[in-house]
């Protein structure tokens, strides 16, 4: 059988045909029993408009993998590194990192002793549930959009860094016969050097499965960070989400905060987003 996913799903129902072309309806929901091949959107490719030229604030330009008379196609994950090589310019922050920052004596974190990027190591669902309904059957593999809140001391202001990955089912779920358990997925995405000198004590990770769509909506992100010299910057930021009815549109995974003198070492600190657990660590 084959099947097109429209935008919008209406009912838990999508279309599928047969050989013979005889309609049927799936739930968008269950896993069907028969093999069905699926058409959607490509949920991992960015359209442009092609006046800019795929050219960022900074001046980066990515190379679009298509183009047409109105757009330059651009992959997601190579958009969102450039903007985060963006941020990190316009925050004056250098791109190869800092120096972890000089922190405090008294507290001896794992941080001051170690100046590598901090690492996104693994992450896992909480319960089959919360897989299910951040991913359906019918959308395929997982992409996953990591969002980093952080300050900035000089500019008194906060801002975000992205990291998309994609992965299978199978990362995050194994089965065998009639039963089927939840797995730790290995990640391992390098992040930054945290200068707490720059961005103080506290940082926000929030996670989603991207589902993109053409409507839209800005959500704001609050958050305060502090300092040695007993100063803090407190304020919002806001991030731009996919939105749709029906329960379209990117799929909330939580958020925790991550503090400068969490464990690092080894396997690094065990965050609780909600939905998922986490750990960072360091290299």
């Amino acid at each position: 059988m084959v099947a097109y996913v429209p935008e919008t799903i209406v009912d838990d129902k999508i279309e599928a045909y047969d050989k013979e072309g005889n309609v049927h309806y799936l739930s968008a929901s269950e896993e069907p029993d028969r093999l069905v091949i699926i058409i959607s959107e490509n949920e991992r490719i960015m359209a442009l408009p092609r006046a800019t030229g795929a050219r960022l604030s900074c001046g980066s330009e990515l190379t679009p993998i298509y183009e047409d008379e109105a757009h330059s196609y651009v992959l997601r994950a190579d958009y969102f590194e450039a903007q985060n090589e963006c941020t990190l310019i316009e925050i004056g922050y250098p791109i190869s990192g800092g120096s972890g920052g000089s922190g405090s004596n008294e507290e001896n974190c794992d941080r001051e002793n170690n100046n590598e990027k901090d690492n996104f190591h693994k992450l896992i669902f909480k319960d089959m549930r919360n897989l299910k309904k951040a991913e359906s059957w019918l959308a395929g593999n997982f992409e996953m959009r990591l969002i980093i809140v952080l300050g900035n001391k000089n500019l008194e202001s906060f801002t975000t860094l992205n990291k998309y990955f994609v992965d299978n089912r199978k990362s995050y779920r194994g089965c065998a016969w009639f039963n089927c358990w939840l797995r730790w997925n290995v990640v391992n995405i390098e992040l930054l050097t945290w200068d707490k000198d720059v961005f103080g004590s506290h940082m926000k990770y929030l996670l989603y499965e991207e589902n993109p769509t053409h409507q839209k909506k800005d959500v704001e992100i609050s958050l305060t960070t502090s300092f040695d010299d007993v100063t803090s910057v407190s304020g919002k930021v806001e991030i731009e989400l996919n939105a749709g009815r029906y329960g379209n549109g990117d799929y909330e995974l939580g958020e925790a905060i991550v503090e400068y003198c969490d464990n690092t070492d080894g396997d690094g600190y065990k965050y609780d987003s909600g939905e998922m657990y986490f750990y960072v660590n360091q290299n």
